[in-house]
C-alpha cells in the first residue's frame, strides 16, 4: 500500500468533502504552511480530535480562496475539504516554525469503512453531531 504525505493543521473542526470554512492564519508555522500550500498547490490534513485525543481519521483541505494576505504574513483564507483520510503515521516537527507532517491514505466511500470497526465507530460519532 502506498501512502501520501501532507502537512498537518490541527484544528478543532472536521469537514466533509465539499464543505468550506474560513480561517485566519497567524501562527508562524501556519503562515509557513499557507506559503507552502500556495507555492506547491498542495493539501494539508486535519486530524479528527475527540476528547483531546487525535484519532487516525481526518480530512484533507485545499485553499479554495485567499480572502486577504497581510504585510506580516497573516492571511484570511477559505479552505475546502477534498476528501476524508486515514492517518497512518504522524511526525511532530522539531522546528517550531514548520508544521507537523503525516502519511495517509484516502478513506474512500463509507461502505468501505465497515472492515475497520474503529473507523466505523468514529464515523458514527461524527454523524451524530
Amino acid at each position: 500500500m502506498s501512502f501520501e504525505s501532507a502537512y498537518v493543521f490541527p484544528l478543532s473542526i472536521f469537514l466533509f468533502p465539499g464543505e468550506k470554512t474560513q480561517l485566519h492564519l497567524f501562527e508562524p508555522r501556519y503562515k509557513q504552511l499557507f506559503k507552502l500550500m500556495c507555492e506547491h498547490h498542495i493539501e494539508c490534513v486535519v486530524p479528527y480530535v475527540r476528547q483531546n485525543a487525535a484519532k487516525n481519521i481526518g480530512c484533507a483541505l485545499k485553499i479554495h480562496k485567499v480572502v486577504e494576505v497581510y504585510e506580516d504574513g497573516r492571511a484570511d483564507v477559505i479552505m475546502q475539504c477534498t476528501r476524508l483520510v486515514q492517518l497512518e503515521r504522524y511526525d511532530k516537527s522539531a522546528n517550531s516554525t514548520l508544521p507537523d507532517s503525516a502519511d495517509f491514505t484516502e478513506m474512500g466511500r463509507y461502505t468501505q469503512w465497515k472492515a475497520n470497526d474503529e473507523l466505523l465507530a468514529e464515523w458514527e460519532t461524527l454523524v451524530r453531531f
